[in-house]
């Protein structure tokens, strides 16, 4: 039976007789009430015991395959536990309690600080959630949150949790007394020097002192009295640290001293006489000035010395020269020729650049009126000796001579002129030597050696030439130049040029005339699609002003993107705008003819002789003269008619004549063109 109640059982026996009887099916299915209580695992407690309540056998199971059948059970993983609890009846009953894990660290964090010479102690910082224990040096302990030490090092800070849970951290007290290092300069003060900057080194700020009260929070202030000075520079941390400076003083005087005496009768000169430690300054009469310690004078009066000592101070001393008493002249001419000297070849060596004899100044003599001189020039391989042979004459007709000796030696090199640029050949035949480089001496005539080297061809056919140029006088001074010509196989089929013409050549305008070449015209130039294409030109004015005309050589060049480069010369005429427009022939209103083309000087400078070159634009008379700077005619070269067209060529041979600067001056029909010539024998 499945079902509780009262059951009644009724017999009926075989007679028919029945009796009954009465049964009860009770209910008994109360659970055994299973209750288990939690628990917590933590760092002071690492297992627990659970408690299980229930009326019946008691069965456990947990993390990790746990089980027991023990009523209290002891337990070390946290985690969810189940209990079943079995009655007598048979019938169970199930309940789950938790035992939680608590491990968390209390978080200990400790900072510590740093002991200079301004904080002798600090104060620890801990933080963290439970209780502190501090540990350091020298056995120090201390249970405060933020204890005091005065001592550096590390300290370890522990914290300990309610939970039993530990955790530690450390803190560094740092010791910081490191002195600042102060140094200090001073100097000295003179009496060209009043005032001196000291100057102070180290880390920090800087407080100085020093004679009469002296202060200043300056690195480097500037002091004007000698004695010590002290500095203190406080660093960061509060250390300091001192250092001294000494000012010195030096006004010594120099001791200036001067002595002299009567200006002789001979050469109406005398030497003054300085003594002193220092440099000296002599002023006298008539404006006389000089820095020499003995100087030579030759007039009467009162000279004063003043001596400049190296740190400033002066000290100055007088002397006064007379006037001699004296007879009859008898002072010679000349007091003393020029000492030998020695200039460099090309060099000026003029009386006026390297002295003239010393010459009486007596006023009983008579005056010496005239003076001449001549050179015998002796030449040597590398040194030639010039005597110059002095004579002076006085107003008595009295003469007499000297000879100075001058050597003019030979260390520098020759000076190339007219060595080509580098050039590019783009499919073109090498260029030929050129036959106008020439080498200017000093001294010799020097002759050009040129040697050439080439570079093995590219794939391309590309190479290269170097022309050296050299040139070796007697003395075994060299000069050496160089251009690089690069040939370029060009693998196209241009032949044309790329100037086509410079057309117009000749311009001649009117003074103030426009010369921009947008309105005088432009060179042609190729436009051939088989040649590089012409992207580069440019040009450059040469100007010079003559007497009546001012001409203007306009140098073009054209460039393509190959690299070929071709050049061209435009001559402009401007008349009316030389010089000497006042002695012009008269204008004929619609500008000045053109009087010469193609004018030259070759070579200039020039050592023995040198050639005049034009070409007439006109009949006419032409004369063709040199002069001097002063404008002095030197030598006629031409005077006579010329026709147009007609080429002159008129050589020029100074002969005995000195080095230096001279004029040409071509005039054509009252047109003149003047230029300069350099001769340098």
């Amino acid at each position: 039976m499945c079902v509780p109640g009262t059951y009644t059982l009724t017999v009926t026996g075989a007679n028919g007789c029945t009796s009954t009887a009465t049964a009860v099916v009770e209910l008994d299915n109360q659970a055994p009430g299973a209750e288990p209580d939690g628990a917590v695992l933590t760092c002071g407690q690492a297992s627990v015991q659970w408690h299980g309540f229930g009326s019946g056998s008691f069965s456990w199971s947990g993390p990790n395959g746990f089980t027991s059948t023990e009523q209290n059970p002891t337990v070390n993983e946290a985690g969810p536990y189940t209990l079943t609890v079995t009655g007598a009846n048979g019938c169970t009953s199930t309940a789950t309690a938790v035992v939680e894990l608590d491990n968390q660290a209390p978080g200990a964090q400790a900072a510590g600080g740093t002991i200079t010479c301004n904080n002798e102690c600090v104060i620890l910082q801990g933080v963290g959630n439970g209780s502190f224990a501090w540990s350091g040096p020298d056995g120090f302990a201390s249970d405060e949150q933020n204890p005091t030490v005065c001592v550096p090092g590390t300290y370890t800070l522990t914290v300990t949790g309610a939970n039993g849970c530990t955790s530690t951290a450390t803190a560094v007290v740092e010791l910081d007394n490191q002195a600042p290092g102060a140094e200090a300069d001073g100097g000295v003060l003179t009496c060209g020097q009043t005032s001196v900057q000291l100057h102070g080194f180290g880390s920090g700020s800087f407080s100085w002192s020093g004679p009469g009260g002296f202060t200043s929070t300056e690195q480097n202030p500037t002091v004007n009295e000698a004695g010590t000075y002290t500095l203190t520079v406080t660093g960061a941390n509060g250390c300091t640290s001192t250092a001294t400076a000494v000012v010195e003083l030096d006004n010594q005087v120099p001791g200036a001293q001067a002595s002299g005496g009567e200006l002789d009768c001979a050469t109406h000169s005398t030497t003054l006489h300085a003594t002193g430690n220092g440099s000296f300054l002599w002023t006298g009469p008539n404006g006389f000035s000089s820095t020499e310690q003995d100087p030579v004078v030759v007039d009467a009066g009162t000279y004063t010395l003043v001596v400049t000592g190296s740190n400033g101070c002066t000290s100055s001393d007088m002397v006064t020269l007379t006037e001699p008493e004296c007879g009859s002249c008898d002072t010679p001419i000349i007091i003393s020729c020029p000492e030998p000297v020695t200039v460099e070849c090309g060099e000026a060596y003029d009386p006026w650049t390297i002295g003239l004899p010393v010459i009486r100044k007596d006023k009983d003599c008579p005056e010496v009126i005239y003076f001449n001189y001549e050179d015998m020039i002796s030449t040597g391989e590398c040194t030639t000796t010039v005597t110059r042979h002095w004579t002076f004459r006085d107003e008595d007709g009295n003469e007499e001579t000297c000879n100075q000796t001058i050597l003019i030696t030979d260390t520098q090199a020759p000076v190339l002129m007219n060595v080509p640029e580098d050039i590019t050949i783009v499919c073109g035949p090498i260029p030929a030597l050129p036959k106008d480089v020439w080498a200017e001496d000093c001294k010799d005539d020097v002759s050009v050696v040129v040697t050439e080297v080439s570079t093995p061809a590219d794939a391309d056919g590309n190479y290269t030439i170097t022309r050296t140029f050299s040139a070796t006088d007697g003395c075994t001074n060299t000069a050496s130049a160089t251009q690089v010509i690069t040939m370029i196989a060009c693998k196209t089929e241009c032949e044309a040029p790329i100037i086509i013409s410079c057309a117009p050549s000749v311009v001649t305008l009117p003074c103030g005339s426009s010369i921009d070449p947008e309105d005088i015209g432009y060179p042609a130039t190729r436009k051939d699609e088989d040649c590089p294409t012409v992207n580069y030109y440019n040009y450059m004015d040469y100007t010079y002003s003559g007497q009546y005309v001012t001409t203007i050589t306009r140098h073009w060049t054209f460039r393509d993107e190959a690299g070929n480069e071709e050049t061209c010369d435009q001559t402009i005429y401007l008349t009316g705008c030389g010089w000497g427009i006042s002695n012009r022939p008269q204008s004929t209103g619609i500008g000045d003819p053109v009087a010469l083309s193609g004018l030259s000087v070759t070579p200039n400078p020039f050592r023995h002789d040198t050639r005049i070159n034009f070409t007439s634009e006109m009949d006419g008379k032409a004369v063709v003269i040199i002069t001097d700077l002063a404008g002095h005619q030197i030598a006629t070269l031409f005077e006579g008619q010329v026709a147009k067209g007609e080429r002159k060529s008129l050589e020029w041979k100074p002969g005995d004549l000195e080095g230096g600067l001279y004029f040409y001056r071509i005039t054509l029909n009252g047109y003149p063109t003047m230029g300069k010539i350099a001769y340098r024998p």
